[in-house]
C-alpha cells in the first residue's frame, strides 16, 4: 500500500483534470510533468492508496503545480 506516511500539503496550488478512457497514473504524470516517474505526486495529492488501481473515467483529479509542492 502506497502513501501511508506523508501527504503533500493541501494548500499546494492545483488544477482539475477529468480522467479520460486511456489515462493511467503514469500516463497522466507524463502529460503534466513530462515524466511518468512522477505518478506518485498525483497519487499522493489525490490520497490514492493503491497506484495500481486506475481512476474511473470522468473522475476529476487534482493536479498540483510541480513548482509549488509542499509536504505536511
Amino acid at each position: 500500500i502506497y502513501g501511508t506516511t506523508a501527504y503533500l500539503d493541501d494548500s499546494t496550488p492545483y488544477t482539475l483534470y477529468k480522467v479520460q478512457k486511456t489515462d493511467t497514473w503514469d500516463s497522466m504524470a507524463l502529460k503534466f510533468y513530462n515524466s511518468p516517474t512522477f505518478f506518485w505526486i498525483l497519487c499522493d495529492f489525490n490520497r490514492v492508496q493503491n497506484p495500481y488501481e486506475m481512476p474511473e473515467v470522468g473522475t476529476l483529479i487534482k493536479v498540483p503545480a510541480l513548482t509549488n509542492i509542499k509536504f505536511n
